[in-house]
């Protein structure tokens, strides 16, 4: 069985100005485990968390990394394969640090090695932006380092801002849960 693994960095985002366009990537991360299984397998699927708060990740087929990595085989056409996909929180749920980014990150990025990496890197930011409705933590999370995104045409422009060179951050992560649709 081939075994993989994908770390995706938390983010922060709406930086200054930049609402819904400028994020950066952090240094705190969640890694996702990701194993082909067998194609007789019955499941489709077989999700496991580890880490705080995982009572409150979907071990089902609706698990938002399992729906990514799904859109990737539906945009090129292709069956998803049978997998095991062991998740390990390092990033705090619903609490503005791009929690739902690094799930549709590690999702899209192993489903295209999964298939052979048929997406350009474009393609897979596409995807990711129409998933999370705005690029500001997207972005940064799959490039990494500070990203200012605008929608241009029909296409995304995408510019790599000059950012220190190791900022100090700081987070303030509140005991309660806010998701982007209710702040």
């Amino acid at each position: 069985m081939t075994t993989f693994t994908v770390t995706v960095p938390a983010t922060t985002a709406n930086i200054g100005p930049g609402f819904d366009c400028l994020g950066a990537a952090l240094t705190l991360y969640n890694q996702f485990t990701f194993t082909l299984l067998p194609a007789t397998t019955a499941n489709p699927v077989s999700i496991s968390v580890k880490g705080n708060e995982s009572a409150k990740v979907s071990q089902g087929a609706d698990n938002l990394i399992y729906t990514s990595f799904l859109q990737v085989y539906q945009k090129i056409g292709q069956n998803p394969p049978p997998i095991a996909i062991e998740i390990g929180l390092g990033v705090p749920l619903a609490r503005g640090l791009g929690s739902s980014a690094t799930a549709i990150i590690g999702g899209l990025v192993a489903a295209n090695q999964c298939a052979g990496n048929p997406l350009s890197m474009g393609e897979i930011e596409a995807l990711a932006i129409a998933l999370e409705g705005h690029p500001d933590n997207v972005v940064p999370a799959l490039r990494g380092n500070c990203q200012l995104t605008a929608r241009v045409s029909t296409n995304w422009a995408i510019c790599q801002v000059i950012w220190l060179k190791n900022p100090i951050t700081v987070v303030g992560i509140p005991d309660f849960g806010l998701a982007d649709g209710k702040s």
